[in-house]
């Protein structure tokens, strides 16, 4: 006898805390579009030893009442949920991670969903207050996080650069941006601002590296934050905290101006790949500058 089938969106969530809100952003969506529940089934990697470097984020979130998770189901010894099983479930799967697909955002429940859905046409029906009410710290900012966040204050004039190098450098899909990219887009923010610009430049990078990529896009006074050692939920909302962004091409930056919102400017590179020919026009919102 088969299992019961639950009406209920289920997706799948992995890697970065970015690519996490993807993931959960476009199951939310289709699931309040369906008026059913959704179902969060992260990968066991997240759990296992050695399984991977990156870690399930959204749990520290102020997620729906009407999500639940699904944690594998080794972790039933340490008190985690009972996963619900549903072998009859159809999967929907996307063709490319960053192409927008109309057939998945129209999709009937129950199914599950594999992809990474990077394209905020998934979520554009949904009320952009749902998801800062979703993505809101649950515990809040820690004593660290409220110590950077007071320290970077209210300054209108503050600008969030992200550099995102260790990871990428040998990459060979994403572009790999220089000093050209940066230089270029703080002009095209210094050019809307009245006073001297407050910068701080946040990477994964080395001390070092970054100091000489700041020197080489002539950020010579910047504030460089590298060994930040807040988890990567608290951080980014300290980033979101920010009037002005320069994004790298990544997620993690993506998010984070994006729940800044419509105040100040937002620079995010034009080329997001190493191949010209690739697009990412689900990244490419309404007001942001493109360089």
């Amino acid at each position: 006898m088969g299992k019961k089938r639950s009406n209920a969106i289920y997706v799948r969530v992995s890697d970065g805390l970015g690519n996490q809100m993807f993931q959960y952003a476009a199951g939310r969506a289709l699931s309040a579009q369906n008026d059913v529940s959704l179902v969060i089934e992260p990968v066991p990697e997240f759990f296992s030893w050695g399984g991977s470097s990156r870690r399930f984020g959204l749990s520290h979130f102020n997620l729906s009442s009407r999500v639940t998770i699904n944690y594998p189901g080794f972790l039933l010894r340490f008190g985690g949920k009972k996963p619900q099983q549903n072998l009859e479930l159809p999967t929907l799967k996307e063709g490319n991670a960053y192409q927008f697909e109309k057939e998945i955002k129209e999709a009937k429940s129950p199914l599950r969903m594999e992809g990474f859905f990077q394209s905020a046409d998934y979520f554009s029906n949904l009320p952009r207050e749902v998801l800062l009410q979703d993505f809101s710290l649950k515990k809040g900012l820690s004593r660290k996080g409220s110590e950077l966040r007071e320290k970077i204050g209210s300054n209108s004039n503050s600008i969030c650069i992200h550099m995102r190098l260790a990871d990428y450098k040998n990459s060979g899909i994403f572009n790999s941006l220089n000093e050209n990219y940066y230089q270029s887009a703080l002009e095209k923010i210094r050019g809307q601002l009245t006073g001297e610009p407050a910068i701080w430049v946040f990477s994964n990078g080395s001390k070092e590296e970054v100091g000489e990529l700041c020197k080489r896009s002539g950020f010579f006074k910047a504030e460089i934050q590298t060994d930040q050692k807040l988890p990567e939920w608290e951080l980014l909302h300290v980033m979101s905290a920010f009037q002005h962004h320069v994004i790298a091409n990544s997620t993690f930056s993506w998010w984070a101006a994006w729940l800044k919102g419509a105040k100040g400017v937002t620079v995010m590179p034009k080329q997001w790949f190493r191949e010209s020919s690739w697009e990412a026009k689900g990244l490419q919102l309404s007001g942001w500058s493109q360089v």
